[in-house]
């Protein structure tokens, strides 16, 4: 019987699973829809059946980790401030998954579950990094002296939530002008809509970038924009902590160096000179499978304690 775990990459509009290996290896790995809206006992209690018609009788289970789109109180796990997911208090994930699972589990901020994935699997990455997701929302892990840094209230990292433009976009914390109003996913085609002033325009991100490759000049001012205000938060946050490298992951790394090449130069532009006139700015190595290797690497690390 083959040892393996789970990681789970919840994200806001898909839920990722993978079946991991203890090198690393996924051996499978599948998805559903994240529900809209729905209750987190619903939600974890259909998480926990995949799990169940997964797994298969030649395969020991080990454990199961859940990378969640909200930050995770480090004394009780619980998850709080999923605005993305409707769900604004305090939330035992925990407790909900054990009424299904008697193995161990453990529970991370995505963000940061994408961040382990990389430092895992890249032997070439640094000991001072911010890995950056670019998605539904705007998440990061930061990585100080090759330590995760969680905060007191295991909400460091909060990149999406920078304001960056203190008159802008209306933001699902109920600021105004945090970053991933502006250069997530869904933010871009906001900005997209507000430049073309056509609120109810259908399109994606993804085909934003598309025609801003062929030189659309809504797209171009579009995408430059996003990758501005980008840069700016990336650079504050940089100078700040004196980091040595800046990752960028999530779906919207899927636009690849035309996207990179914008955000180095952003940085560079709002960098501290003084302090480093250049910060390494490079894409994900592992694309969607971050979250999920990062996720199995915990577990991986809690049972064999």
């Amino acid at each position: 019987m083959e040892d393996v775990v789970i990681g789970i990459d919840f994200g806001g509009t898909t839920i990722k699973f993978g079946l991991v290996t203890r090198t690393g290896h996924i051996k499978r790995q599948w998805s559903i829809a994240t529900p809209a809206k729905t209750a987190p006992e619903t939600v974890m209690a259909e998480i926990v059946q995949e799990i169940k018609r997964r797994v298969s009788s030649a395969e020991h289970l080990l454990g199961v980790g859940l990378g969640i789109p909200g930050s995770v109180r480090p004394d009780t796990l619980a998850v709080y401030d999923c605005n993305n997911l409707g769900w604004n208090k305090d939330t035992d994930i925990l407790a909900l998954l054990q009424k299904g699972l008697d193995i161990p589990l453990v529970i991370e901020n995505d963000a940061n579950a994408a961040t382990i994935g990389e430092k895992w699997q890249d032997s070439t990455s640094k000991d001072n990094l911010m890995y950056v997701t670019l998605g539904t929302g705007v998440g990061a892990g930061i990585v100080l002296n090759d330590q995760l840094v969680h905060g007191f209230a295991g909400a460091a990292g909060e990149l999406g939530h920078v304001i960056v433009d203190p008159k802008g976009f209306k933001c699902t914390c109920g600021n105004r002008g945090c970053l991933e109003t502006v250069s997530s996913a869904t933010g871009i085609v906001r900005l997209y809509q507000k430049e073309s002033g056509q609120d109810e325009v259908s399109i994606t991100a993804k085909e934003i970038f598309d025609q801003a490759k062929q030189n659309s000049p809504l797209a171009l001012n579009v995408v430059d924009q996003a990758c501005d205000y980008l840069g700016l938060a990336l650079a504050n946050v940089a100078n700040v902590l004196n980091l040595e490298e800046i990752i960028i992951g999530g779906g919207v790394a899927a636009a690849g160096e035309f996207l990179r090449a914008r955000v180095e130069r952003a940085v560079d532009k709002y960098l501290y000179f003084s302090a480093q006139n250049h910060i390494n700015i490079k894409l994900a190595s592992l694309g969607n499978d971050a979250g999920i290797l990062g996720m199995a690497k915990l577990v991986l690390q809690k049972v064999n304690k």
